[in-house]
């Protein structure tokens, strides 16, 4: 389908003054107050049709929005008329309809268009801001300093109203559903419990309502990356499906709730079975956790862990997985302004910047932990760069941040020991350190797609080899170290593992011999039933010519050589490139846990030599 042109011109914004447009929506015609001091109300009347969506703009300055404190001030006190800020998905850019736009005709999406039915007062004008009209998208210059001010429009808008669709049969039994758990955090949601969630006789565990709560959680917006930023600085949120409205407030205490009966009211697996969606039921429910997580802890969240939480959040533009999020970001990189919205620059060269600024700012090589090598898109990336715009499971996703959560407890690892990155970007794209050769891969078992129980005795007897020259003590100690990656995790918190730790590995190998040995009760098995999930997560197991075992990329190959880098707290694994083997050219597979040198066992300044990464 053609795109429908539109008829108008958008006058220039005055940057100095961070100048915004506001959209005015404008009621019916047919029942618009003609006492309305919105612009244009006249040619409101004049020339629009009864159902035609009609809208003005205005101008205002954000520095006229200084926020109120609620406690000493009002909406009646900003300089400025209060506005709400309207978050959604654009859908399909190719599918459009006409509105009217300050007498002109103007093509919107069908999804923006639906909402701004849905938003339409009967009786008065609605001040809102849309980026879809009150950005010129045409103008690449002004989108870049828009899209630089988003954080603050919709922290500065009263409200953000986040409009998820139309309504469906069973939306409102779904919002009814959420609001009985935020109003009463003692209900339970496993029906077999004494005073447990019922709405309309359905529990939270029918078939029924399973898919109702699952449909609401897996509509489009939940996956989209730009709302990720226009929930979390949100003072007032309100969700609505068509005429359906749900206060932010309720839906952040419902998560409070089945959070808290997580220990006690475990979903059933054939939830999962009876709903035919693309989307897990557990995933649909983790994705807004997380974005509920966000909105509550944006202070603690660098630029870095934000993309990789959002890895998974869709965009139509992959410059976005970083712009999106510079918004929320709380480090120098951003503070000091050196990544910037830029939309004339390509997409390589804004990940490749983003490498650049982490390191110079961090001083670490945290960020090469990102790279997954079996996930990229972009041919011409170099293979230290992490390609965001590749889409990766989503478990795995979440244990990877969870794993560079874990290089940031500098008490875990330090395989560089206290050493500053020396890795420099050339103009052609080449990342040029020094490094210690460990050693080189001989052996290689593939476990990403294998169940644990069925691969668990093939670990064990590669990891019993006995080499002429093996660096370990005991062998036993160094496989279940290995496999939990030397790291206790204590309700998602990160510890290193200690001797006394070995009982957890005793029941998670019984648990391999007999998956009904797990109860629910038995909290430390299950946190590390997940640490050694995440642990092996795009990973491989391996071990060295000398002996070392470790989980290193899922590409991983005999041959391959294992590294250590000034900066780096763990160690890397780089594969040798046809063309360049003798000149010391590598591609950079990833990060890795071997065991033994996890904290500076192997580090020897005396042996570092130069390294080229393409």
């Amino acid at each position: 389908m053609e795109a429908q042109r539109s008829d108008y011109s958008y006058t220039a914004l005055d940057t100095t003054k961070r100048e915004i447009r506001l959209l005015y929506l404008h009621p019916s015609c047919a029942k618009a107050n003609t006492d309305s001091d919105s612009p244009s109300k006249d040619v409101a009347n004049e020339e629009s049709a009864p159902d035609e969506i009609y809208c003005t703009f205005s101008l205002a300055s954000l520095d006229d929005y200084a926020k109120p404190e609620l406690e000493h001030s009002s909406l009646t006190e900003l300089k400025s008329e209060p506005f709400e800020a309207l978050s959604y998905t654009w859908g399909d850019a190719k599918d459009t309809t006409l509105i009217n736009l300050e007498g002109n005709r103007f093509p919107v999406t069908k999804n923006l268009h639906c909402a701004l039915v849905n938003l339409r007062l009967p009786d008065k004008v609605r001040i809102l801001w849309v980026d879809a009209l009150c950005i010129n998208q045409g103008n690449t210059n002004e989108r870049s300093s828009q899209v630089a001010m988003m954080h603050l429009v919709y922290g500065k808008a009263w409200r953000v109203v986040v409009f998820l669709g139309e309504s469906w049969e069973g939306c409102d039994m779904a919002m009814e559903l959420i609001t009985s758990l935020a109003a009463d955090p003692t209900l339970h949601l496993d029906p077999a419990q004494e005073r447990h969630v019922v709405v309309n006789g359905l529990d939270f565990f029918s078939e029924q309502m399973g898919y109702h709560l699952h449909f609401l959680l897996a509509l489009p917006w939940w996956s989209r990356l730009w709302t990720v930023q226009e929930y979390a600085v949100a003072d007032i949120v309100l969700f609505q499906c068509g005429q359906h409205l749900l206060d932010g407030a309720v839906f952040r205490e419902h998560d409070r709730t089945r959070s808290s009966h997580l220990h006690c009211c475990r979903i059933p697996p054939h939830i999962n079975k009876c709903i035919p969606l693309q989307l897990p039921f557990h995933d649909a429910l983790d994705r807004a956790a997380n974005l509920i997580m966000m909105g509550e802890d944006m202070t603690s969240l660098d630029l870095v862990k934000l993309i990789s939480l959002t890895r998974n959040h869709e965009c139509s533009d992959p410059r976005d997985k970083v712009y999106g999020m510079l918004g929320l970001a709380s480090r120098a990189m951003v503070k000091h302004n050196c990544i910037q919205a830029n939309y004339s620059q390509s997409v390589e060269s804004v990940y490749t910047n983003l490498v650049t600024a982490s390191i110079r700012d961090e001083s670490s090589l945290d960020i090469l932990s990102c790279v997954l090598s079996g996930h990229r898109n972009l041919t011409d990336l170099p293979t230290f760069v992490p390609d965001w715009s590749s889409t990766i499971p989503r478990y795995s996703a979440n244990c990877l941040a969870y794993r560079r959560s874990i290089l940031h407890s500098h008490f875990v690892y330090s395989a560089s020991r206290n050493t500053f990155a020396e890795l420099r970007i050339t103009s052609s794209g080449l990342g040029e350190s020094r490094g210690v050769f460990v050693d080189k891969v001989s052996t290689v078992i593939h476990i990403e797609e294998e169940p644990w129980a069925s691969i668990f005795p093939q670990l064990q007897e590669v990891a019993r080899i006995e080499t002429r020259e093996s660096p370990y003590a005991s062998n036993l100690t160094a496989f279940w170290m290995t496999i939990c990656g030397g790291t206790i995790r204590e309700r998602s918190i990160p510890r290193p593992a200690e001797e006394r730790d070995f009982s957890l590995y005793e029941k998670f190998e019984a648990w391999t011999r007999a998956t009904n040995f797990l109860r629910l009760d038995d909290r430390e098995v299950i946190d590390f039933i997940v640490q050694v999930q995440t642990n092996s997560a795009e990973r491989s197991f391996i071990v060295t010519e000398r002996g070392y075992i470790g989980m290193a990329p899922t590409r991983s190959a005999v041959g391959d050589s294992v590294v250590l880098l000034p900066g780096g707290k763990a160690a890397y694994i780089l594969h040798p490139t046809s063309d360049f083997e003798t000149s010391g050219h590598y591609e950079f597979l990833g990060d890795a846990y071997v065991h033994g040198i996890m904290k500076g066992e192997a580090w020897d300044e005396t042996k570092l030599e130069p390294i080229v990464i393409v």
